[in-house]
């Protein structure tokens, strides 16, 4: 899994659940669903995922 850092801007749906996700885990390959995020420049993403115990991204 990789592990990213994000800064969260709106949530808009689970917020009851988790209050503050500070990182998202994706798979490494894209054959896993993994998703690839541009972690050196200021890009602003829409994500959803699943929250278990951490914040999970996929893309399949």
């Amino acid at each position: 899994m990789i592990k990213y850092e994000i800064k969260l801007i709106k949530m808009f749906k689970g917020f009851e659940k988790v209050k503050d996700i500070q990182y998202v885990y994706t798979p490494v390959f894209s054959s896993l669903c993994g998703v690839k995020l541009d972690s050196n420049n200021k890009v602003h993403y829409l994500l959803s995922g699943k929250v278990l115990v951490h914040m999970k991204v996929v893309h399949c």
